[in-house]
């Protein structure tokens, strides 16, 4: 089996890793497929304007793009989502609503 193939990716196999990985994105609890996706894109829309990247680099700059955008992307959800403490849940009786004299 030869490895060709490795050699002969384009945008279009980039573009269609990114739509993968938004796909899993969409069934995953966490944003973390997102950031890949994101990356895979990139490198998509930098093969358009410079096809002649060789694999090696295409991988490099999949690699670094994927940390970049995931520590970037971390970084700006980070408060996205306030943090507030649990209350207690309620005992089941309301007490705002009182059918007669109050005790």
């Amino acid at each position: 089996m030869s490895a060709s193939w490795i050699t002969a990716v384009g945008p279009w196999h980039w573009l269609l890793i990114a739509i993968v990985l938004m796909i899993l994105e969409a069934f995953s609890p966490a944003a973390f497929f997102m950031w890949l996706a994101i990356a895979a894109g990139t490198v998509g829309l930098v093969l358009v304007v410079v096809p002649e990247l060789g694999w090696q680099v295409q991988l490099v700059l999949f690699g670094v793009l994927s940390v970049l955008s995931l520590v970037l992307g971390r970084r700006a959800t980070s408060g996205a989502i306030p943090s507030r403490p649990i209350r207690p849940l309620s005992t089941g009786v309301d007490t705002s609503i009182s059918g007669g004299s109050s005790p």
